[in-house]
């Protein structure tokens, strides 16, 4: 088999992992209310953790928002 080859990250800078599962339509059979109360969770369990960069630490803000447009659009 074919192997990967991956660069390394700028000096300064580890590399992280985010996956995502996802497909189109998805939606149609689920609450998606219920993912933003997860991703909320997982965001503050983090924070607890103390596993946030500055750069996670905002993300928070992002996650309000979507949750704030994802109830009054739907």
């Amino acid at each position: 088999p074919k192997k990967n080859i991956l660069s390394s990250p700028p000096m300064g800078y580890k590399p992280i992992c985010v996956q995502l599962l996802a497909r189109h339509g998805s939606r149609t059979f689920i609450n998606s209310h219920d993912y933003d109360g997860q991703t909320m969770q997982i965001w503050q369990l983090a924070k607890e953790k103390n596993m946030l960069t500055p750069l996670g630490e905002q993300l928070k803000e992002d996650i309000e928002l979507f949750i704030h447009e994802n109830a009054r659009v739907g």
